[in-house]
């Protein structure tokens, strides 16, 4: 699925007396609304992902992820590669399995 973007997102790094902080203010104009609307989940909640382009832009998109119906939304490996046993040496340099 494609990235829904919305909204206008401005940071400002500010300094005062108790030190730096950060203010960041989000608009959302009447169009940004409706997507809004459109993508509540079942619950009456839309999920909003606030990002840092690549060239430092911040930008805001709705998060779109669904879980699976199986296995609670996580994804199992079909093909689960073994482990190799750990082993640690001691002072000694000898292998010891623990």
């Amino acid at each position: 699925m494609s990235k829904i973007f919305v909204g206008r997102v401005t940071v400002e790094e500010m300094t005062s007396a108790n030190g730096p902080w950060t203010k960041t203010r989000i608009s959302f104009n009447r169009e940004d609304l409706d997507k809004l609307a459109l993508h509540m989940n079942e619950k009456g909640y839309v999920n909003l992902n606030f990002n840092r382009s690549k060239k430092g832009n911040e930008y805001c998109e709705i998060d779109t992820w669904q879980p699976s119906q199986s296995n609670h939304g996580y994804q199992v490996n079909p093909n689960p590669v073994p482990e190799a046993p750990k082993t640690y040496q001691n002072e000694n340099n000898e292998d010891v399995p623990f």
